[in-house]
C-alpha cells in the first residue's frame, strides 16, 4: 500500500509540477482508501481537484464487487460545477458476481387471465 501511495505521488509530481500539500494529502487518501492508480489513469487533476475517471470507477467496482452505480438526476441549467457532476453512490454486494439475481421460475397460478 505504501508503495502505491509513493508511486502515485511521484507520478503526480512529474505530471503536475505545482501540486500543493492539500492535493497531495487528497491523493494519499484516495490511494490508500480506494487503491486508485495514476499509472492506469484512474484519477485526473482538474482545476486543483482530483476526479475519478471512468476506468477508475470500473477498477473500483471490480475490486469491491460492486453491482451498480446510482446517479441522482441533476437539475438542468445549473451554473455551479459541483451540481454539474452528480454525486455517485456505489452499491456493494457480498457475492463476487455482478448483475441482478436471476428470476426464479414459479409454478404458482398467474393473476392474469390468458386466452
Amino acid at each position: 500500500m505504501a508503495h502505491l501511495m509513493r508511486r502515485n505521488i511521484e507520478l503526480a509530481q512529474l505530471k503536475w509540477l505545482d501540486l500543493d500539500d492539500q492535493q497531495l494529502d487528497a491523493l494519499r487518501c484516495l490511494s490508500q482508501l480506494y487503491k486508485f492508480r495514476l499509472s492506469l489513469g484512474d484519477l485526473i487533476l482538474l482545476d486543483g481537484n482530483w476526479y475519478v475517471t471512468h476506468s477508475g470507477l470500473i477498477g473500483l467496482a471490480a475490486r469491491t464487487r460492486c453491482r451498480g452505480i446510482n446517479c441522482p438526476a441533476v437539475a438542468a441549467g445549473s451554473s455551479r460545477m459541483e451540481t454539474l457532476v452528480p454525486q455517485m453512490y456505489l452499491l456493494w454486494c457480498a457475492a463476487p458476481k455482478c448483475g441482478l439475481p436471476k428470476p426464479v421460475l414459479s409454478i404458482a397460478p398467474s393473476g392474469r387471465l390468458t386466452a
